[in-house]
């Protein structure tokens, strides 16, 4: 999973979406994804959620699709999801999914692509898939697919509180969307010395710090 420790709107692009500058961190939380090759073509998913759909609406399935598109694999595989990750949370669950079948269909089928070919499939699935290749902490800009790598934040326990309602990211950042500049801080506890540090609302600011 990951989580986004300062997000700013930045502008809005000709097609109607916003332009984003946000910090993004790589959690330990993770799900856990298997895929094996089929002798009869076509893909199939399992999950450990019935609540969430195993065909093209699935992120992993369209992954899968289009990684095959990209390699022109006629083959089959059967992929099984168990999931961890909240849904609905903001925590890009189905992205870091999704990001995890290329990485091992890569692998799986010998295609040798690097990371940036993937990157590249990757985005076409979805705005978080890329940094979800990548993971670490990445400041990410555009609509979340221009990232930098950043240096890690110090050692830290984080606090997840997942709401009943849950949180689609496509309806936030969808084009007619309003949003709210809010006074947002982030404050990051060290493990050594124990300190708290807080970096005010922007991005540019946090990425400096990190860098020093």
């Amino acid at each position: 999973a990951k989580l986004n420790l300062l997000l700013d709107i930045t502008g809005k692009r000709p097609d109607g979406y916003h332009e984003v500058r946000m910090i993004m961190q790589q959690l330990s939380l993770s799900d856990r994804v298997t895929v094996q090759k089929t002798d009869e073509p076509g893909i199939r998913l399992r999950c450990s959620d019935p609540g969430l759909p195993t065909d093209s609406r699935n992120l992993m399935v369209r992954a899968a699709e289009r990684f095959f598109a990209y390699c022109d694999i006629q083959g089959g595989i059967s992929m099984c999801l168990e999931k961890n990750i909240p849904l609905a949370a903001g925590l890009a669950g189905g992205s870091s999914d999704a990001a995890a079948v290329l990485v091992l269909l890569n692998r799986l089928f010998g295609c040798g692509l690097s990371d940036n070919e993937l990157q590249k499939i990757g985005l076409s699935v979805g705005a978080d898939v890329p940094y979800c290749i990548m993971g670490a902490t990445a400041l990410a800009e555009g609509i979340g697919e221009k990232l930098m790598i950043l240096p890690p934040c110090p050692p830290c326990g984080i606090l997840l509180v997942k709401p009943e309602r849950g949180h689609r990211q496509r309806k936030s950042t969808r084009p007619g969307t309003r949003f709210r500049r809010r006074s947002t801080r982030m404050w990051i506890r060290e493990s050594k010395p124990c300190r708290i540090r807080t970096f005010g609302r922007s991005p540019g600011r946090l990425a400096t710090v990190l860098k020093q």
